[in-house]
């Protein structure tokens, strides 16, 4: 009867187990849109961009600290679920201030994550492009530069839901 006893508060316990929050925001995935919005400061809904996985931006951070920076956040949600934030501005900008802010936000990456995996860049001929990630425990994070015009681009940061 003891054994019961001492059992039931660790069962209990163990199926209330939230995911751990990761290190960019106090969000973690899996969670509702109304719960990121008590659980991050700042945040306001958003209804806007959609990713080729159906996800939909749900919530927005005007300023968020990620990789030794800050920079506005979209939440993206797919079910009514966390699934993916983007770090980004929506301003493009020329290719060497666009270069500058991808070395320091790599530095600051492979500080926190460790050595990137590389990704496969686009030509050259078609302006500055970049392509590197890094895993977390459930969490795959992704930097990359995107050409706009062969003399603008976009640096963006993403941090989604690991594939299963």
């Amino acid at each position: 009867m003891r054994l019961r006893l001492l059992l039931l508060p660790l069962l209990v316990a163990a199926c209330s187990h939230k995911p751990a929050a990761t290190d960019w925001t106090p969000a973690h995935w899996g969670m509702m849109p109304s719960e990121v919005m008590a659980s991050v400061p700042n945040t306001t809904p958003e209804s806007g961009d959609r990713l080729a996985s159906g996800a939909v931006a749900r919530v927005r951070l005007d300023a968020a600290a990620v990789a030794g920076t800050s920079l506005p956040a979209s939440f993206f949600f797919l079910d009514d679920r966390l699934v993916q934030v983007m770090f980004g501005d929506s301003q493009y900008h020329d290719n060497a201030a666009s270069r500058k802010t991808l070395e320091h936000l790599a530095v600051q990456l492979r500080k926190q994550y460790g050595p990137e995996t590389p990704g496969k860049a686009m030509d050259p001929a078609a302006g500055l492009s970049y392509d590197s990630s890094w895993t977390s425990g459930d969490t795959e994070i992704i930097l990359s530069a995107s050409p706009v015009t062969a003399s603008t681009s976009m640096v963006t940061v993403i941090y989604r839901r690991k594939a299963a």
